[in-house]
């Protein structure tokens, strides 16, 4: 489970947050689902997911 990343936005995600290894909150995400996630990325407007994976996951930047 601690290879298994997610990536959300809305309050009901924030469940799988608990249940794997990175939690990543998009940038448009309330307050608490930024509290519940390790890491934040930019909105799905932004290319938040990319930006997720290349910083989050991959390590590049």
């Amino acid at each position: 489970m601690e290879q298994i990343a997610a990536i959300g936005d809305m309050r009901n995600e924030t469940t799988m947050f608990t249940k794997n290894g990175i939690s990543i909150a998009r940038g448009r995400s309330s307050d608490e689902v930024k509290d519940a996630a390790v890491h934040l990325t930019t909105s799905s407007e932004e290319e938040g997911f990319a930006n997720a994976v290349d910083r989050c996951i991959l390590g590049k930047g």
